[in-house]
C-alpha cells in the first residue's frame, strides 16, 4: 500500500477517534491488500525459520489499523456475530464496529492487562443423535481478539503444517483429499493401505500447552487465556 493510502487510513483513524464515524471511510479493498502482503512475508520468514522476522512482521500486522478492521467485520458478518456472550453485548452498526477497533488498540498495547471474559455454556445436539455436546460462546469482543491475532497466527500454522493433510485447512477439501489419493495409488509403486481413524475428543484431548509452545506467535499470553 502506498505512502499517500497510508497517510488516509492514519488521518481516518485520528480524526474520527473521538466521533467513531470513520468505519464507512474505510476502503477494503486496500485494507485486504495491506493484511494479505503481510501475510505472505510471515509465510516466507516461517519457510526460512527466520523467528525473529515472524514476529516482527505479526506485531506489525496485529497493531495496525488494517487487520483491527478485519477481525471487527469478521465477527461482525459471521453468524455467531448475533448471538451475545455471557456480557449479553452485541454490535448494532458502524460506531459499535469503529469503538471495538479502538479498543483493539489497547489490548495490543498492554497485551498483558487483557483478560478475556468468561465463555457462555451452551448445548447444542450432536449430529442426529440424542447426545448434547457442550459449545462455550465468547463475548463478540473477545471473538475479535481471536480473530486479530489468528490474521498473525494462520500464516504460520499453513506454513508448517503437512503438505498432504487437508481437514480443516482454508481452501483444502474432501475432492483435494480424494485428488491427492488418486495421484498416489496411480504410481506404479504405490501404498497397499488405507487407514482410516477417528480419534475420539480430538479437540478436547489435543495438547494445548504444545501448540502455544512449539507455534511461533507474539503475546501468547492471549492465545493462553
Amino acid at each position: 500500500m502506498g505512502t499517500v493510502n497510508r497517510r488516509h487510513l492514519s488521518q481516518t483513524l485520528s480524526s474520527n477517534r473521538d466521533t467513531q464515524n470513520g468505519w464507512n471511510e474505510l476502503v477494503w479493498n486496500k485494507i485486504e491488500t495491506k493484511v494479505n502482503n503481510l501475510q505472505e512475508k510471515i509465510v516466507i520468514a516461517r519457510i526460512n525459520e527466520d523467528f525473529k522476522e515472524i514476529y516482527r512482521l505479526q506485531w506489525i500486522l496485529v497493531q495496525s489499523l488494517e487487520a483491527r478492521a478485519l477481525a471487527v467485520r469478521k465477527v461482525a458478518t459471521n453468524k455467531g456475530g448475533k448471538t451475545a456472550g455471557i456480557d449479553g453485548i452485541l454490535w448494532k452498526g458502524s460506531k459499535d464496529y469503529w469503538k471495538a477497533m479502538l479498543k483493539l488498540e489497547e489490548v495490543v498495547k498492554k497485551p498483558t492487562d487483557y483478560e478475556a471474559s468468561p465463555l457462555k455454556r451452551v448445548f447444542i445436539p450432536k449430529g442426529n443423535t440424542k447426545e448434547l455436546r457442550p459449545l462455550g460462546i465468547p463475548t463478540v469482543f473477545d471473538r475479535a481478539v481471536q480473530a486479530l491475532y489468528n490474521l498473525g497466527l494462520d500464516p504460520v500454522v499453513e506454513a508448517s503444517s503437512y503438505p498432504n493433510s487437508y481437514g480443516f485447512r482454508k481452501k483444502r477439501s474432501t475432492h483435494d483429499a480424494i485428488t491427492a489419493l488418486r495421484s498416489l495409488l496411480d504410481k506404479r509403486t504405490h501404498p497397499r493401505w488405507i487407514l482410516e481413524v477417528d480419534i475420539a475428543k480430538c479437540f478436547d484431548k489435543i495438547s494445548h500447552e504444545f501448540l502455544i509452545k512449539n507455534t511461533p506467535m507474539i503475546h501468547k499470553m492471549i492465545l493462553e487465556q
